[in-house]
């Protein structure tokens, strides 16, 4: 109120024009209104940046789980070589798998998988990587990884893959190893038609026909007709160098078609040497270079899936003198395999039953002949007497059965029946009616069965 006199008072002395008065009060409120209305916008902007920076701020992710897988296994194969148990029963398969995601684009992965028969602690660690995504069609990964070939190698693993048993091209690793430590580039395009792609290189073990199950029969199906014990990586995890790619096409999640190649830059060839004393053959390697190439279709129409896959391969020494430099070959080798298989899935209810067809025809190696003594600097000479394959063929039905997600058991027959099939078959028939009865060279076919039931506990 004083204020106000006081104002009046100017203005009636005249020191202060009555418009001019109003106008400086007027534009004092006018000021202090734009400075607040100022302040609530900036707050409210500033607020809107942080809500919307709260939303998109990344929380790192943990995962895990796990399972058990406990079989019972049965075969009526008898090669007369090393016999074993007939029966088995036990814990086949432990497995863990971890991934941690710190970043949104960032997934470090690791899984480890307990065999009956694992040989090694390099076997016990199938993945362990670290994979950068700049976006769907480029990422960036770096570790050790299952090799990203065949779709069935990606879900091994027993709560996943629908039958007891791997088809025998997966599980001998003939074609391609099991996993492959590298760098690894990937990506893929697209929404309802896909396209993609995935380029590896590093080190791989080559652990071709590793035990598997408790009786061992898995995984050596062919070889396990003739000869139990372990000859093709002499018990001695072999390391190479090689590198696998892969194109694929995928409409709609129900059909996917792939293309697939594996090069083994560095590898070993297997070959035996007879012993004309006694007839048995001693194993021995040579350096060579290994690739395959293969193609993979899945179809799925309603509740049935089917999946095939065709591989083709060869392998061809790089040198004439093993390993050792003891022995030198007369020429250079190369020999061809193949494999296929396809399956039938019908997944309803808790039922998913399942048939399937596979055949392999691989090399089990060369056998030679020592001759005449040579200069120690070259060894001895070895002449070539034969290559030895191994088609065979098997007959898988079975069926999977799961109350609940953590629980499935499986209950699976399989029909085998190995062959042994010689080339180039030079041994003089002395030779032949001379060797004992115990020698694998005298065995030309073996029909056996193989039963299974498997009961997987995951969390």
């Amino acid at each position: 109120m004083e204020q106000l006199n006081f104002l009046q008072g100017l203005d009636k002395l005249g020191a202060l024009p009555s418009v001019e008065v109003r106008f400086f009060i007027n534009k004092n409120i006018s000021n202090s209104s734009s400075s607040i209305k100022r302040l609530l916008c900036l707050g409210v902007f500033l607020l809107f940046l942080f809500s919307a920076y709260s939303q998109n701020e990344w929380k790192p992710q943990t995962h895990l789980t796990g399972y058990v897988n406990t079989v019972a296994e049965y075969t009526d194969l008898n090669n007369g070589f090393e016999p074993k148990k007939p029966i088995g029963i036990g814990l086949s398969q432990a497995a863990f798998l971890a991934s941690y995601k710190p970043l949104e684009k960032l997934e470090i992965k690791g899984t480890f998988v307990y065999n009956h028969n694992i040989r090694d602690i390099q076997s016990l660690l199938v993945e362990a990587y670290g994979q950068y995504t700049f976006n769907d069609a480029f990422k960036v990964g770096a570790g050790k990884y299952l090799t990203p070939l065949s779709p069935v190698n990606q879900y091994f693993y027993a709560p996943i893959n629908p039958s007891a048993t791997l088809p025998m091209m997966v599980s001998h690793h003939i074609m391609f190893p099991q996993s492959i430590s590298g760098f690894q580039l990937s990506g893929e395009l697209g929404t309802t038609m896909k396209a993609g792609y995935n380029v590896t290189y590093g080190n791989y073990s080559d652990l071709s026909h590793p035990e598997q199950g408790i009786i061992g029969l898995e995984g050596r199906e062919d070889i396990a007709s003739y000869i139990w014990t372990e000859t093709l990586s002499a018990n001695k995890p072999w390391v190479f160098l090689g590198g696998t790619g892969r194109i694929f096409a995928n409409y709609d999640d129900k059909i996917n078609f792939g293309l697939n190649y594996f090069d083994g830059r560095k590898s070993h060839y297997v070959y035996q040497e007879l012993d004309l004393t006694t007839g048995q053959a001693l194993t021995n390697f040579i350096p060579a270079t290994r690739n395959a190439f293969g193609v993979d279709l899945e179809l799925k129409i309603s509740n049935l899936r089917i999946n095939a896959e065709y591989w083709s391969g060869n392998i061809k020494t790089t040198e004439l003198n093993n390993e050792t430099k003891t022995r030198t070959l007369t020429n250079k080798i190369t020999t061809d395999y193949s494999a296929y298989y396809a399956e039938a899935i019908y997944e309803k209810g808790i039922f998913t039953p399942y048939v399937r067809y596979d055949y392999v025809n691989e090399m089990f190696g060369s056998l030679f002949i020592p001759t005449a003594p040579t200069p120690p600097a070259t060894g001895i000479g070895l002449y070539k007497l034969l290559d030895a394959l191994f088609p065979t063929s098997a007959y898988t039905a079975g069926i999977g059965i799961r109350p609940v997600y953590e629980i499935l058991l499986k209950l699976e027959y399989k029909y085998i029946d190995a062959k042994i099939k010689y080339n180039n078959l030079n041994i003089p028939a002395p030779l032949q009616t001379a060797l004992p009865p115990s020698n694998p060279l005298r065995i030309q076919e073996n029909k056996y069965n193989y039963f299974c039931a498997s009961l997987v506990y995951s969390f």
